[in-house]
């Protein structure tokens, strides 16, 4: 378990920090309007630790994957179609996708095609999920538990925080820290293992049907992030979707009520 890219299992004090300035960011405080639930009819649930994926959740790297698979395809004569793109290499562990596409190679170059594809990964720039900053920021003040868990390697994983300095992900969960990808929720597991969390306190932010997957499968809540067809119970199309009431509860947009229609997650983060 590679934490804060330091290889150390001790927590940092909140001084090693840097201070990450949303108006800095271009980007309006959090949350942009004042949200207050009246309904107290639902039993609620504390949320103590909240884990993002890193790859469609934390940065916008849909392109970034597709192209360097495509392009690592291609020299080997393979097209990798839309479909196989959704089903085999989006949220999935490199050892699945290389099983699943690959499967003709013998396993040495089954090796260099991994290594092609994560160089070009790790050479690429990548833009923040539209909101996360703000919402960052607010679990932060909030003292709430972070963690990354990601089916990407470390070296990718270091390379996007030298890019972005997110230091309160103090637990990051890599691809290389787990025998099992998801959607085996192994690295999940150890994330909250890390914390102590109980699966009921944990809030986890997926994108992929394989993520959301391992979410569930690790009993965790769970809400989808730009996929609105997925089994998660509540789906966002970025951060900007998601509010924090004057209580601690989490809100989000409705996108089957009117526009100011807001859903009560039924979860709610400490003071």
């Amino acid at each position: 378990m590679t934490l804060s890219g330091a290889g150390s299992a001790e927590r940092r004090s909140s001084e090693d920090m840097p201070v990450i300035s949303a108006a800095a960011e271009g980007l309006s405080p959090f949350p942009r309007r004042p949200v207050v639930c009246e309904d107290r009819s639902c039993p609620m649930q504390k949320i103590t630790t909240v884990l993002f994926d890193l790859d469609g959740v934390i940065v916008d790297s849909r392109a970034v994957i597709a192209a360097a698979w495509r392009q690592v395809a291609a020299q080997h004569a393979i097209a990798i179609s839309d479909e196989q793109l959704e089903k085999y290499i989006i949220g999935a562990a490199v050892q699945y996708t290389l099983e699943r596409i690959f499967h003709a190679f013998d396993a040495d170059a089954r090796r260099s095609i991994a290594q092609q594809q994560e160089q070009l990964e790790v050479a690429a720039d990548y833009a923040l999920l539209s909101g996360l900053l703000p919402f960052y920021r607010a679990l932060y003040d909030r003292n709430v538990r972070m963690g990354m868990v990601t089916g990407s390697s470390g070296n990718k994983v270091r390379s996007i925080l030298r890019q972005h300095p997110l230091a309160g992900f103090f637990c990051v969960v890599t691809g290389d820290d787990v025998a099992q990808g998801k959607p085996h929720p192994e690295s999940y597991r150890k994330a909250m293992e890390f914390w102590r969390a109980e699966p009921q306190e944990t809030l986890i932010f997926e994108d992929s049907d394989h993520g959301i997957m391992a979410a569930r499968r690790a009993q965790a809540h769970c809400i989808a992030v730009g996929n609105f067809l997925s089994p998660a119970r509540f789906a966002i199309g970025d951060f900007n979707d998601v509010f924090i009431a004057d209580d601690g509860r989490i809100m989000l947009n409705s996108y089957d009520l009117d526009e100011d229609g807001m859903v009560d997650t039924g979860l709610y983060l400490p003071a």
